[in-house]
């Protein structure tokens, strides 16, 4: 039986919320020097990378603007190059994406579950 599409929504949220977490407790030089929030990061980026996959295309269709291919292509590029992860990028994504990802995961869960949650 497929999982439900909608917990993939929700493991997202759950990432993101981490995501958020990092960017109001640090500063990217804080970030860079803490190895422990670097691998939370990497980790839930990863997470939300593979949760993306779980979601049907047509779901993610109604929101044309998001990148999905990047967001799906960066969990393989955090699990196989992991020895070249640029901090930068890791946090150029919790500072910039995440807070619009969040927005669009809550608008795509509403419309999926009919307008509550």
């Amino acid at each position: 039986m497929p999982r439900d599409p909608t917990i993939a929504i929700h493991d997202c949220l759950t990432e993101i919320a981490i995501l958020r977490d990092i960017a109001e407790r640090a500063t990217f030089e804080a970030f860079r020097n803490d190895p422990i929030l670097r691998h939370a990061a990497a980790y839930a980026i990863q997470t939300i990378s593979e949760a993306v996959r779980q979601i049907p295309d047509e779901w993610l269709a109604d929101f044309p603007n998001e990148p999905w291919g990047q967001i799906r292509r960066i969990g393989d590029r955090i699990r196989h190059e992991y020895f070249r992860i640029d901090d930068a990028i890791l946090w150029e994504v919790i500072m910039t994406h995440a807070s619009s990802l969040q927005t669009v995961m809550e608008a795509m869960l509403k419309r999926r579950l009919g307008g509550s949650r």
